[in-house]
């Protein structure tokens, strides 16, 4: 029975002292953590006041500071409305009137007809496409046709003022490995001003010299011509 009790008091003793440890070590850390604060502490109150010290002598000099500087916009009151500038420009669904079957687009300005489209009366017979200057000349006639083969033409671009900027003419020969595009651009008087023919699938052949321009003179297509460069004699 004594060795019992002698044994328990170790074990008493033992768990007394280990408690004690754990009990120094944690004040040990403890401090340790409170001395960290405070020194952190310390330096953020030495940053905000050298912070603060520079904005003084900046002030007083009359220079910026490091620190870069945000300006603050006023805002709108309620009675103020910002002011936005917008370019005006018509629809092209505005500038477009269909009588019965004849469609017609228009100039802006001065409501004179710019492009005017007439359908065929009958299948295989032609749809004429006519371009109008602001005086009402014509400038240069298109013909569309929906037959065993097909040529149909696309307003791509217009200008501000209701002119045509861009069409594309496909042709599509029918039963042929190839198609053919024309591109054909104007000025702000509806007078062309470049054609370029593209067939496709693409060659290096196709893609050269294919390019003219109106010859207003005359009325007719001038092919732009380039020249090979041509190996040099020794």
């Amino acid at each position: 029975m004594k060795e019992y009790v002698i044994v328990f008091l170790c074990l008493f003793l033992f768990s007394s002292c280990f408690s004690n440890e754990n009990n120094v070590n944690d004040s040990i850390e403890l401090s340790a953590l409170r001395k960290e604060r405070d020194s952190l502490k310390n330096e953020i109150k030495k940053m905000n006041q050298g912070a603060a010290d520079q904005d003084s002598a900046a002030a007083i000099k009359g220079t910026s500071s490091s620190q870069p500087e945000f300006k603050v916009l006023d805002t709108l009151t309620a009675t103020q409305k910002p002011v936005i500038v917008k370019r005006k420009i018509i629809p092209v669904s505005d500038r477009m009137k269909r009588n019965s079957d004849t469609i017609c687009y228009f100039y802006t300005d001065s409501k004179k007809v710019a492009v005017k489209i007439v359908p065929p009366k009958a299948y295989g017979e032609k749809k004429k496409i006519r371009f109008y200057d602001p005086q009402g000349r014509v400038t240069f006639e298109q013909e569309d046709i929906l037959t065993s083969y097909s040529i149909s033409t696309e307003f791509s671009e217009f200008h501000e003022n209701g002119a045509a900027k861009r069409i594309v003419i496909h042709l599509n020969p029918g039963g042929s490995m190839h198609w053919y595009e024309t591109v054909i651009t104007f000025d702000a008087d509806n007078n062309p001003l470049w054609k370029e023919e593209i067939t496709y699938p693409l060659t290096l052949e196709g893609i050269m010299n294919n390019k003219s321009y109106w010859d207003k003179s005359n009325n007719q297509w001038v092919r732009e011509e380039r020249n090979r460069e041509q190996p040099v004699q020794k």
